[in-house]
């Protein structure tokens, strides 16, 4: 924004130092004509030179603003990326540790019911036997 406007102001100038320069000739005999272009130049030369070194200043200062502003944002975004990693790596040792809980609850469950299973011992013929009572017993 600030390099066009030291564009414009530039033209400006260049454009206001030609309408001078050529007020002066036309003023100025022959012999003054050269003499006074040649200041006009070296005075536009100087202005322009001077408003190119003002510019260039800007420029470099903006780029160091950008580049800070780049940094500071780089920054943030790593320390941030830094605590997602953290946040996720807690969450799966979390979740290792409940699948190990998981794990062992049902190690305990099944060893639960296997107190309630009871050996066959008596074979085929005792449990049909235990059918058939229990079938005359319960309709």
């Amino acid at each position: 924004m600030e390099s066009v406007f030291f564009t414009i102001l530039l033209g400006i100038i260049v454009a206001g130092l030609v309408v001078i320069v050529l007020f002066l000739i036309k003023k100025r005999g022959p012999e003054g004509k050269l003499a006074a272009l040649e200041a006009i130049m070296k005075q536009m030369s100087e202005e322009s030179f001077r408003q190119f070194s003002q510019l260039r200043q800007d420029v470099t200062a903006n780029l160091k603003v950008g580049h800070e502003d780049f940094a500071r944002s780089s920054e943030a975004s790593h320390r941030l990326l830094q605590d997602f990693t953290k946040n996720i790596t807690e969450m799966k040792g979390a979740l290792e540790r409940v699948n190990e809980s998981v794990k062992d609850t049902t190690g305990k469950v099944t060893a639960f019911q296997d107190i309630f299973k009871t050996p066959q011992r008596y074979g085929p013929w005792s449990e049909s036997s235990l059918q058939h009572l229990l079938a005359q017993r319960y309709p």
